[in-house]
């Protein structure tokens, strides 16, 4: 049952997110080029990321092809570097934004998350039932 859930997004998520307004780089498959976007939540499971426009996120659409972001978050001396599927999108009411899972991710940078998620309770989404 879970499987299904999950295939339709339905599926409570296991762990919790964080509202953020964080930029992230990421190369555009095939090339030697990157997209500017902005992270609007994240967890230690994945991202949402959002385009100024549809063709900001077209370049890096790809289903079950992994790309590369580099994540910046504030405080923080570097850039994390993360490694992600889409899971999901885009949407495009609005701002186009798309769901991205996280494939490759280093104990440093999960906990970099984690300490993130864990200092700002304020900004976790609460999933609506």
């Amino acid at each position: 049952m879970d499987a299904f859930l999950d295939l339709f997004g339905l599926k409570r998520r296991e762990n919790p997110r964080v509202s953020v307004n964080w930029l992230v780089d990421i190369r555009v498959p095939g090339t030697d080029g990157f997209i500017g976007l902005t992270a609007r939540d994240i967890s230690i499971d994945g991202i949402r990321l959002e385009g100024n426009t549809p063709d900001a996120l077209e370049r890096i659409l790809i289903q079950g092809k992994r790309v590369n972001m580099s994540i910046r978050v504030p405080g923080a001396r570097q850039a994390l570097e993360i490694s992600a599927i889409l899971k999901w999108g885009p949407l495009t009411k609005g701002r186009p934004s798309a769901g991205w899972s996280f494939t490759q991710i280093d104990r440093d940078v999960r906990q970099s998350i984690e300490a993130y998620i864990d200092a700002h309770p304020e900004d976790v989404l609460i999933e609506e039932t």
